[in-house]
């Protein structure tokens, strides 16, 4: 089988470990077949010798829906009734570095904060010399307590949506410590009128940047709806435009494209 009898096409393999795939055939190189993996959970690539492409089965376009490249995700700031959350659209190809830019531009964070991923026992966060260090196997990482810090650059959304993941928290200002719930919600395919990332949908503001957390938040909003408290002009005045209720879907879905110049 050639090379352009492959390409674009949908094929199914049989892997070395015996896993049935299916999905699209790319080209790498000009010389082994790229399959990106068609399932209800986007995978890596699956790359398949010259050698054995006489093993790949061609599939009628019907058999084999595309692949999904989208997923949509709703994000809730976790401990805080009534709820404040956000609802993605993000490419799978996604870096956590960059979903890292979309969630904090949809909530109105000022990125002036550390953050990190937790999917399952991994870290995935913002390396740096005092911290950063080679993802050690999980056994080993599992015996000698919290396991280390990856590096959010290299890993993309869709390498880590495995076994059926449909859940991470995402935690920012480990001051405050703000963790957010990520929902995957359901796979799409790209829209081509559409650009990605995308914020379709919302409610509330998010809490205004160290404030003490959600106890805290949960001072600042009694003090505020208290107008005899001692302590209201002072905390109006810390935050005199905040509003609780607010929240503008194309300020946020403009934002996430193009994070603020005045991002830390």
């Amino acid at each position: 089988m050639k090379l352009e009898d492959l390409l674009g096409k949908h094929v199914r393999y049989k892997g070395e470990e015996g896993h049935v795939v299916e999905g699209h055939a790319g080209a790498q190189a000009s010389v082994v077949v790229s399959i990106r993996m068609i399932s209800d959970v986007p995978r890596r690539d699956v790359t398949v010798p010259e050698s054995q492409w006489e093993e790949l089965e061609l599939l009628d376009w019907q058999e084999t829906p595309p692949v999904a490249e989208i997923a949509r995700l709703k994000v809730t700031l976790k401990g805080i009734r009534p709820p404040i959350w956000r609802r993605l659209e993000v490419p799978v190809e996604m870096s956590l570095a960059r979903l890292s830019d979309v969630i904090l531009a949809a909530f109105g964070w000022t990125n002036s904060h550390m953050h990190e991923f937790a999917v399952g026992q991994r870290r995935i966060g913002m390396p740096d010399a005092d911290d950063w260090q080679p993802p050690a196997r999980p056994p080993a990482a599992a015996l000698f307590g919290r396991p280390p810090l990856e590096d959010e650059a290299t890993i993309d959304l869709a390498a880590v949506l495995v076994s059926r993941l449909r859940r991470l928290t995402y935690t920012y200002d480990f001051g405050d410590n703000w963790q957010h719930l990520v929902q995957v919600e359901e796979f799409q395919h790209r829209a081509a009128s559409r650009v990605y990332p995308r914020c379709t949908a919302g409610r509330r503001s998010a809490p205004p940047e160290d404030c003490g957390g959600v106890c805290g938040y949960e001072h600042l909003l009694a003090v505020l709806a208290d107008h005899g408290h001692e302590e209201h002009a002072e905390l109006r005045a810390w935050c005199p435009s905040f509003d609780p209720q607010e929240f503008d879907l194309a300020a946020a879905d403009a934002a996430v494209r193009q994070p603020p110049e005045d991002w830390q």
